[in-house]
Parts: C-alpha cells; structure tokens; sequence
C-alpha cells in the first residue's frame, strides 16, 4: 500500500510539473501573439490604399513612438521565456511533450 501512495504522489508531482510547464509555454505563445499582431498592425499601415500618405505616417510615427518598443519587450520576453522553458526542463527532468 506504501508503494501505491508513494506511486499515486510521484503521479500528482508529474502531473503539476507538466502543468507548470505548459503555463511557461502560454507565457512564450502570449509573447509570440503580440509580435505577430505587431507586425500584422505595421504591415497594414505599409500596404493598406485606403490610408492617405498624411495619415499612413502618423499611424508610422505612432507606431514608431509607442508600439516598436512594445515589440521589442514582447521578444525579448519570448526569448526569456524560452530560457526558461528549457531550463524548467532541464531542472525537473520533463519530458518535452505535454
């Protein structure tokens, strides 16, 4: 019976750890989602006809104030969240599939 508890809690530990793991990777995916809304915004000031030249540079000009460095945090934060990620599991001996 002692070995089933050991089993059943060694289980549950899997378990959270797998959990705690996949919570990192939504960290990397959220940082990914924000650069590829990013560059999908800039591509749209770039290349969308309906926008006149006074206002295509205003919305560059935003985003060059505002949003480029928002996207550089997003990376970097992707970057480290990778780091992370592998360190997890290296650290806790996780299998890479979820």
């Amino acid at each position: 019976m002692n070995t089933t508890i050991k089993k059943d809690k060694y289980q549950q530990q899997e378990g959270l750890l797998k959990k705690l793991k996949q919570r990192l990777e939504d960290c990397w995916s959220g940082a990914s989602q924000v650069l590829e809304e990013l560059d999908d915004f800039y591509y749209d000031i770039a290349n969308d006809k309906r926008l006149n030249t006074r206002t295509q540079e205003k919305l560059e000009d935003f985003f060059d104030c505002f949003l480029s460095d928002i996207k550089d945090k997003a990376s970097d934060m992707q970057y480290e969240s990778q780091e992370a990620i592998d360190s997890f599991v290296k650290d806790f001996n996780i299998n890479e599939e979820v």
